[in-house]
Formats: structure tokens, C-alpha cells, sequence
């Protein structure tokens, strides 16, 4: 076998300049290229950790505030029950004391004019309450004038579920202390399709009226979840109690 020397030579030559060729020209933009994605990719990563970041706190912060709320309109509340409460003791045990002289003088139409006068009086201290409870609420944001009697009102629709799906095509009211968000009038809208079944033609109102809260109303129902009421219901149950 005739191995020619000068052959061999030429193709190592020709091997040495091609690698010293691709190292001196070609290899480095590879690498450049290479580390150029790498560092895109690097930054990419690294935002998308900050993003979640990002994301995680907003959530958390999100719901200490929701819990915030939940707790400081709970605090108002009961404070503005005792207040109420001791308001209307007050008032009643007043009133208690005109009936007894009355009665003791033996005149019938004095009588009358003081249970109308105790009338007057639980009114007066209804509405004291509730401009207590009004000015309450104010100090608090504006979102928990709906917020947090919204769930409420769901639970209250889901329990007449069977009724409202008996009534079709009927317009139907829903008075909001202050007028909602989208983000909470879309709530709302879904959870009164989901309760009578179908599309419902709805009408947004606001009443100030009601301090806080909600109230869903039509011809033959009315759904309400707001502070009047309970101040309503607080004050009855404070007059059948003195009647009793």
C-alpha cells in the first residue's frame, strides 16, 4: 500500500485552516447568538417571577382587605344595635311613665294621645338609629355599602328558588344603597338568572334610603338585605317586647 505524503499533508493543512477558519468566524456569532437567547430567556423567566410575585401580593392584600371589611361593618353594626337599643329603652321607659300618669288621672283620651305620642317616639328613635347607622356607614369605603350584603341577597334568592322560577316574564326592581360596580352588578345579574332559571328584565335603582345593603322587589315578592331593614326589624321586635 502507497500512502502519498504530499496528499496527506494538504488535506491536514486544509483541516487546520477549516477549524481555524470556523473558530475564528463562525463559532463565535454561534455563541454570541446562543448567549444573546439564553439572556432573553433569563429575562423573560425572571419577569414572569415577578409578575406572579406581583400577583400573589395583590391577591393577599385583596383578601386581608375583604376580611377588614367584614370585621369593622360587624363592629359598626353591633354598635349601632346597642346604641339603638339603649335609645329606645330610653325613649319607651320615658313614655312608659306618661302612659302610668295618664292612667292614673283616669282620662281615656290622654290615654290614646300617649300611645300615639309612644308612636311618634319609636319613629323618632327609628330614625335616629338610622341616621346613627348612616353616619356609621360613611366612614366606611363605599364597597361595603354592597359588598358585604351581597351574599346575603344570593342566599335569600337561592332559598325561593322554587317561586322565582314560577314567574316568568315579570319586570323586577333591585334598589342598591349606592349604584353597583359593573364588576358587582354582573354578579348580581348572574346569580338572578341562576335563581328563576332564565334572563330576568332588571332594573337598577338606587335609594340611599336603604343606608347599606340591597332589596329585590316585584309585584308579588320582595327580597330585602339591607341595614333599614334590620333596623326595622330590630325596632319591631323592641315594640312587641315593651307590648308584651
Amino acid at each position: 500500500m502507497h500512502i502519498d505524503w504530499w496528499t496527506v499533508g494538504l488535506q491536514t493543512i486544509n483541516i487546520v485552516l477549516l477549524v481555524w477558519l470556523l473558530k475564528r468566524f463562525f463559532f463565535p456569532r454561534i455563541i454570541a447568538i446562543l448567549d444573546e437567547r439564553q439572556k432573553k430567556t433569563r429575562a423573560l423567566l425572571d419577569e414572569s417571577a415577578a409578575l406572579h410575585q406581583a400577583a400573589e401580593a395583590e391577591k393577599s392584600a385583596a383578601e386581608k382587605l375583604h376580611a377588614d371589611l367584614l370585621a369593622t361593618r360587624a363592629e359598626w353594626i353591633t354598635k349601632a344595635q346597642a346604641e339603638a337599643e339603649a335609645l329606645s329603652q330610653s325613649i319607651l321607659a320615658q313614655a312608659h311613665e306618661n302612659a302610668a300618669r295618664i292612667v292614673e288621672q283616669g282620662a281615656n283620651q290622654r290615654l290614646q294621645s300617649a300611645q300615639a305620642d309612644e308612636e311618634r317616639m319609636s319613629k323618632r328613635a327609628t330614625a335616629l338609629a338610622g341616621d346613627l347607622a348612616r353616619r356609621l356607614m360613611s366612614r366606611l369605603p363605599d364597597d361595603v355599602l354592597i359588598s358585604t350584603f351581597m351574599d346575603g341577597l344570593i342566599a335569600e334568592m337561592s332559598r325561593q328558588q322554587d317561586l322565582l322560577r314560577k314567574m316568568t316574564g315579570v319586570p323586577v326592581k333591585l334598589l342598591a344603597a349606592r349604584l353597583p360596580t359593573g364588576k358587582e352588578e354582573d354578579q348580581i345579574r348572574h346569580a338572578i338568572t341562576q335563581a328563576f332559571g332564565q334572563p330576568v328584565e332588571l332594573v337598577i335603582e338606587v335609594d340611599p334610603a336603604l343606608i347599606a345593603g340591597l332589596e329585590l322587589c316585584a309585584d308579588h315578592f320582595r327580597i330585602a338585605n339591607h341595614l333599614r331593614a334590620d333596623l326595622e326589624a330590630m325596632m319591631r321586635m323592641l315594640h312587641h317586647d315593651h307590648c308584651a
